[in-house]
């Protein structure tokens, strides 16, 4: 029997909330586990469980005001806390965890252990685990994301330091959109900017929220968490792709006034492959202008991507344009859509949607990987490519 990612914990009135969890982190590439039948009839449930619980990494724990009441869930968690080495212990099950996911009302037996309380505290679960989107939309996302980094920093996903340079509603809120930006010399106010591109500042507003992993790019309605974990997904889904994890920098990065610990966390990025994701409107905020003068290194290292992420909708004509190009692409620039590890070399493909901008990034890729300078300086001595 191979060990399950993750079992998960529940009373019958909770099901339509397992399921989902089940089927969210599965999606993630986790194997979970979970009792399907709940078995009833006397003593039939022990060696299953005991058998599943002994060998899961972690014990997910949906705890409701049924879930305090029902022995299954009272002989799972302490099955699973039996099995757990005590702290300390050099067993190789010393990464069990027992997570709890508060539905609707406090744990203060387990309060030692982690507890995510964001469906408690938003007050949805009289909603039913199928009806929290309409109201919270990124709300399943952001406690299925604590779940998943609970499961997986111990295990053998690869960790990628995250970085999302984007602004807060509160100070892009503050900001006087009027007074020229700390790069004057280089662009116009914020309000300039917003006339020409004729946005209202309300519109604006609506793409942030209360931390920089709420931004929510493309004018849409997901936040940039939510499309970067999506993406996770699908790229761990596949067969040629190592699995990995998110690993935001810490909030020393923002608010620590040391130079030392920003560079302490910028050596994380420099030290494994990592990605900065960047908001163009939020250098308009000091804050991250000056977090984002501050990684010159990162933007001379081969092991950083960088990009930069619209904040506004794609025009009609611009997403048909795409939309008709994917569509006859056949097999020809598949990969400029589905990027994957490539299995055989292909020529690299540059397409625009909108001006000349890219023409000549894409030749001179193409002429410094297909040219050695030094080589062509001294069979040439009259070349020179710059």
């Amino acid at each position: 029997m191979s060990p399950s990612d993750i079992f998960v914990s529940y009373t019958k009135s909770d099901l339509a909330w397992a399921e989902r969890f089940e089927g969210e982190l599965a999606q993630r590439g986790l194997n979970v586990w979970r009792d399907k039948t709940r078995i009833t009839a006397g003593d039939q449930w022990r060696p299953t469980l005991s058998a599943e619980l002994r060998q899961s990494k972690c014990l997910l724990v949906l705890w409701s005001t049924a879930a305090k009441q029902s022995q299954w869930v009272d002989h799972e968690v302490a099955l699973f806390a039996a099995s757990t080495p005590f702290p300390g212990s050099k067993s190789v099950r010393s990464e069990q965890r027992m997570i709890f996911v508060l539905l609707d009302t406090e744990n203060q037996p387990y309060n030692h252990l982690q507890q995510i309380a964001d469906f408690k505290d938003a007050n949805v679960y009289a909603l039913g685990a199928n009806q929290v989107d309409a109201q919270h939309p990124n709300l399943w996302p952001n406690v299925v994301n604590q779940v998943y980094n609970a499961v997986t920093d111990s295990m053998y996903f690869t960790p990628v330091p995250l970085l999302i340079l984007a602004t807060t509603y509160e100070r892009l809120a503050s900001l006087d959109v009027d007074e020229s930006p700390q790069f004057a010399d280089l662009a116009p106010s914020l309000g300039k900017f917003l006339a020409d591109v004729d946005i209202a500042r309300e519109q604006l507003l609506n793409q942030y929220g209360g931390t920089n992993a709420e931004w929510k790019p493309f004018a849409g309605s997901e936040t940039i968490m939510t499309i970067l974990n999506r993406e996770r997904e699908i790229l761990n889904a596949s067969a040629t792709q190592i699995p990995f994890r998110w690993v935001p920098l810490s909030d020393k990065f923002w608010s620590s006034p040391d130079p030392d610990d920003v560079e302490a966390e910028i050596n994380k990025m420099l030290a494994n492959p990592s990605v900065i994701v960047i908001d163009p409107i939020s250098l308009y905020d000091g804050r991250v202008f000056n977090r984002f003068r501050s990684l010159n290194r990162c933007f001379a290292s081969e092991k950083v991507t960088i990009v930069v992420l619209s904040p506004f909708a794609m025009s009609k004509v611009v997403r048909a344009y795409r939309d008709q190009l994917k569509k006859l692409s056949l097999e020809f620039y598949t990969e400029f859509y589905e990027p994957g590890i490539r299995l055989r070399p292909n020529a690299r493909w540059h397409i625009s949607f909108g001006d000349d901008l890219y023409l000549k990034r894409s030749i001179l890729t193409t002429l410094r990987t297909g040219f050695d300078r030094r080589q062509i300086r001294a069979s040439h001595p009259y070349l020179s490519i710059t």
